[in-house]
């Protein structure tokens, strides 16, 4: 399987292209854009760091699926952090 094919598939139900955006697909790297989505340029990163050409197709989809679930794991630990943080600070107007 081609990495292009592998981005577009992330892309699929992504906002605006972001993820497609984000791909040199020439180059193969990330397109370092000025305005745009960072996150969606860090799936693009996360997929191209473990990109393995070598492997079979069904390897390299479950390995990219692998890293996005540990983002999105590390991602809901950070929001458990700040959702604690909000319960120790009052925001205004909801008091």
């Amino acid at each position: 399987m081609k990495l292009g094919e592998i981005v577009a598939a992330a892309d699929r139900y992504y906002p605006e292209d972001f993820v497609t955006r984000h791909f040199d697909p020439v180059r193969e790297r990330v397109r370092r854009l000025r305005a745009g989505d960072d996150l969606a340029g860090f799936i693009v990163a996360e997929i191209l760091e473990t990109y393995e050409q070598s492997a079979g197709d069904e390897a390299q989809v479950v390995e990219a699926i692998r890293v996005l679930e540990q983002a999105k794991t590390d991602l809901e630990s950070s929001l458990r952090g700040l959702r604690e943080l909000g319960g120790l600070v009052s925001f205004p107007g909801k008091e």
